[in-house]
């Protein structure tokens, strides 16, 4: 059903209206401030939009609510240095390992501070291990627009060596490097 003529809206925001003639739109003018009618309108439903926001809302709840019952954490990741991939009716958090898997882990519940022995994995061309403030390893920009680094230290294992992970530490970031703790 096509639209009846006359003045509508202009979609692109500024504060003007078109005229529809009925087959095409032909005439903008600023819209009058003192006018309590701009034009036609169409009046939107609001109840799909609650009802929407009802199911995500309730997703989130039972996604979170299982994530509080499984302590262990679900990740799509590589192995280091290896191309197997996990049984076809195995969860992937039965494979994941911080000491040996690339990826993002929060220090005290994925993998524990203390000094770890790095060694680059038998197929990654080099190792990378980050250590941040946030889980966001990287810069972020604030509120205000100001942009900040969450990156505490990072370094580049060509072959071996050590990765101090501090209490105070978020996440580490890891990638292509095998971890093996050391007696403190």
């Amino acid at each position: 059903m096509a639209a009846s003529a006359g003045w509508y809206p202009n979609p692109d925001g500024s504060n003007s209206d078109r005229h529809w003639d009925g087959e095409q739109w032909r005439a903008v003018r600023p819209r009058d401030p003192q006018s309590a009618e701009p034009g036609p309108t169409k009046k939107r439903r609001q109840w799909p939009w609650v009802v929407a926001a009802i199911v995500v809302a309730g997703l989130v709840i039972t996604v979170r609510a299982d994530n509080d019952d499984n302590p262990r954490t679900t990740r799509t990741a590589d192995k280091a240095g290896s191309s197997s991939q996990p049984a076809q009716n195995q969860p992937i958090a039965d494979v994941v390992d911080p000491l040996t898997t690339d990826g993002t882990y929060l220090v005290g519940a994925e993998i524990e501070p203390g000094t770890y022995r790095a060694q680059r994995a038998q197929n990654a061309p080099t190792g990378y291990w980050t250590r941040c403030s946030t889980i966001d390893c990287g810069i972020i920009t604030n509120e205000d627009g100001d942009k900040r680094s969450t990156v505490i230290d990072r370094g580049i294992i060509a072959s071996q060596g050590f990765i101090v992970i501090e209490p105070t530490d978020t996440a580490v970031e890891l990638e292509g490097l095998v971890l093996t703790p050391t007696e403190s």
